[in-house]
């Protein structure tokens, strides 16, 4: 392909879509004042591409920085992948929006600028190198992906999507480095957050939130050193319980079993600054109890795992005390911190270690631990399922149904389905339907938890479309397109909830193909079987629905 002769210099500056930019190392591409450029694919092999401010430059593609140099003072939109070879230079003051994948083999020179990372889908954030950003800025949904330790020296700005890390492929937050969501809260929104650990750089005994969360929950963790000692602190969140929840030490009583975080010092190997470690409890984590009111039997809790040359007890979980109690702490929400904790390291392995919030009376706070709500529509009912994982002191649960604008009905309640009534301390799943002949429209289901002293607490919403289904009055069944070629479509409809099993077979009576084996509910159901590795003839379709048989002949030709 000829070189393109466009952005020599400004008087000549101009706009190329649809074409593929090449740039060679004698051309020097300068983009002035208000003056724009766009190409749907560019590959710098050697030139001097500089953006001078308030310009802008798009690729409609991908943009490949070979090995050459890109200085950005100005705006640089790549709608897919940037990519920064190992020879290459990339950098500046100005802003890189970036839809797709972010590879970086070269030279990453921040200096004040920003990387925008906002593809709608997962992006990947890595290359051979750790890359230094000034600004970093997650935005337009979708997941950010971490494929190696990355480093933010200013803001990071969570405002939408997932940023996920693992231990070696880090976030990690300098000195200097802080984040911002949209809130501006210290609990992470579930709209953006860092799923897998977090780092942070620390050299003085200020407070750092770190941005965590976990399956679609925000729900922060907070360290404060308690020296000016260079150390590097790693927090994770995870909104299930720890593997072990019954192994504890004197005074502990229960620890939660809804969730739990780990934080470490990563560096220096001899153990840096002791620490607070703050963990905050956020609405829907737990359900109000006449119990969960003592908030002053609430401690921090920590897994004690000792290394095997290191004499101590059984690991198990042991309080670390708790310091201080967030003002007007309610079960709805709160923070607790504990006391100092030693900073402790085990050789030069990092210790993930897990805290989480406790109790020291069997009676006391954690008293009914929500899990999963959820709504289902199946067939002309609705399904509900929840879950708990820890129950004190509880009756049951009651559910009531409302359509927007109009009054709750009480529609289940465990004075009248044993079903319903408490199950365990330890937690329990639940079930129950709905069947009180629905029209087609949105509901809200609410939960409630009774108490044994009769308070009965809200515990979730959940909304449901519902639609109603025409029930056949007769088992029915077709084929279609018959013969068919590749694929054979089998329409089946059911008066009633049945099992159902369906197989195609040979004219000899051999197995030819399997459609279904289930349990269905009344109603229209469309199967979608490959026939494409099935020689031409004639076929038989037998399938028995509950009492019910029925054989259809399907033809197969090509």
């Amino acid at each position: 392909m000829p070189r393109t002769q466009a952005l020599f210099a400004a008087p000549r500056a101009r706009a190329i879509a649809g074409r593929t930019l090449r740039l060679s190392a004698t051309m020097l591409c300068v983009l002035f004042l208000s003056q724009t450029a766009s190409a749907q694919l560019m590959i710098n092999k050697g030139a001097t591409i500089v953006t001078k401010p308030s310009s802008f430059m798009q690729v409609n593609g991908a943009y490949q920085n070979q090995t050459g140099s890109i200085d950005d003072s100005g705006i640089v939109t790549v709608i897919t992948d940037f990519t920064n070879n190992s020879a290459a230079t990339a950098g500046g003051s100005g802003w890189y929006n970036i839809g797709g994948n972010f590879t970086n083999d070269g030279t990453f020179v921040r200096k004040t600028g920003t990387v925008n990372l906002n593809g709608a889908s997962n992006q990947n954030v890595g290359g051979a190198v750790i890359t230094t950003f000034y600004d970093l800025q997650f935005t337009n949904g979708g997941s950010k992906t971490l494929t190696k330790k990355e480093i933010v020296d200013s803001n990071a700005y969570f405002t939408n999507g997932t940023v996920y890390t693992t231990q070696t492929n880090v976030l990690n937050f300098t000195v200097n480095g802080n984040w911002v969501n949209n809130a501006g809260l210290p609990v992470a929104p579930a709209a953006s957050y860092v799923s897998g650990p977090c780092e942070k750089d620390m050299n003085s005994t200020n407070r750092f939130w770190f941005p965590i969360g976990k399956n679609g929950r925000g729900n922060t963790g907070a360290i404060t050193p308690q020296s000016s000692t260079a150390t590097t602190y790693r927090m994770q969140y995870f909104n299930f319980p720890y593997v072990n929840t019954t192994s504890m030490q004197s005074p502990l009583k229960q620890v939660s079993k809804i969730q739990y975080w780990h934080a470490d010092i990563v560096t220096p190997a001899s153990g840096g600054a002791d620490a607070i470690a703050r963990l905050y409890w956020i609405p829907g984590d737990y359900t109000m109890s006449v119990y969960m009111s003592t908030m002053s039997n609430l401690v921090v809790a920590r897994w004690d795992t000792l290394a095997p040359a290191v004499p101590g007890p059984t690991p198990a979980w042991m309080t670390a005390g708790v310091s201080a109690l967030s003002p007007g702490a309610s079960y709805l929400s709160g923070w607790i911190e504990s006391a100092v904790v030693p900073a402790i390291k085990y050789g030069t392995a990092t210790t993930n270690r897990p805290f989480t919030i406790a109790s020291i009376t069997a009676d006391n706070s954690l008293p009914v631990e929500m899990g999963p709500f959820s709504v289902k529509q199946v067939a002309n009912h609705v399904v509900l399922d929840w879950k708990t994982y820890s129950e004190i002191q509880s009756l049951g649960f009651e559910v009531e149904r409302r359509r927007e604008g109009e009054p709750s009905m009480l529609i289940q309640s465990f004075e009248h389905d044993t079903a319903l009534l408490a199950k365990s301390p330890y937690g329990a799943s639940y079930q129950t339907i709905d069947d009180g002949g629905l029209a087609t429209g949105s509901y809200i289901y609410d939960l409630y938890q009774i108490d044994a002293n009769g308070t009965r607490t809200h515990s979730g919403s959940r909304t449901l479309d519902f639609r109603q289904i025409a029930i056949p009055s007769t088992l029915r069944v077709s084929i279609y397109p018959n013969p068919a070629a590749l694929v054979a479509n089998i329409s089946l409809g059911l008066a009633s909830d049945t099992h159902v099993s369906a197989s195609i077979y040979d004219a000899s009576g051999k197995l030819a193909a399997h459609v279904v084996e289930s349990d269905l509910a009344a109603g229209e159901h469309l199967f979608h079987c490959d026939i494409s590795g099935l020689p031409p003839g004639v076929y038989e379709l037998s399938l028995i629905a509950g009492d019910s048989r029925v054989a259809k002949m399907i033809g197969i030709s090509r």
